[in-house]
């Protein structure tokens, strides 16, 4: 196949579009193309190679390109998920969090799973709290330990 005449960007286009992509992946699929274009590559097999593509990744990019053009192959198609609480469970979760006594992560835990039957884990808890922007603190046994009077 020609692809020197069947990919429409110019060298110029596509080695400035490579330039811009902050994305490895992303800038990959470009360099795919401007190998193809430059005849540094016979073959979308041996692009490929030179980038670490299988056989199969290769023909699919093309398959991309020739379809859809050079717009898509610059999509990521990565959708960032939101998490499993909505924004009114988030904020009656902020509003228990202030109530005292200072819980710790597995009784968090529980109260979520009883409340509105979501399953988080422990780890998923703390990245939840780094994204609210809560910094946990459990409370401390020496704290615990003052309040309390001796006994004799």
């Amino acid at each position: 196949m020609k692809y020197n005449s069947a990919i429409k960007e110019s060298v110029d286009e596509l080695l400035a579009i490579e330039k811009q992509q902050r994305q490895a992946r992303l800038r990959d699929r470009i360099r795919f193309l401007r190998f193809l274009k430059e005849g540094r590559a016979q073959t979308q097999q041996q692009a490929g190679e030179q980038l670490g593509l299988s056989l199969r990744q290769s023909q699919r990019l093309w398959q991309t390109y020739r379809q859809e053009g050079i717009e898509k192959l610059l999509q990521t198609g990565y959708q960032h998920g939101f998490g499993k609480l909505s924004t009114h469970q988030l904020s009656e979760l902020k509003q228990w969090l202030t109530t005292p006594p200072h819980k710790k992560l597995s009784q968090i835990q529980t109260y979520i799973k009883e409340r509105w039957q979501i399953d988080y884990t422990i780890a998923g808890l703390s990245l939840l709290f780094k994204r609210m922007k809560i910094k946990y603190k459990p409370a401390r046994m020496g704290k615990m330990k003052e309040n309390i009077e001796p006994q004799y």
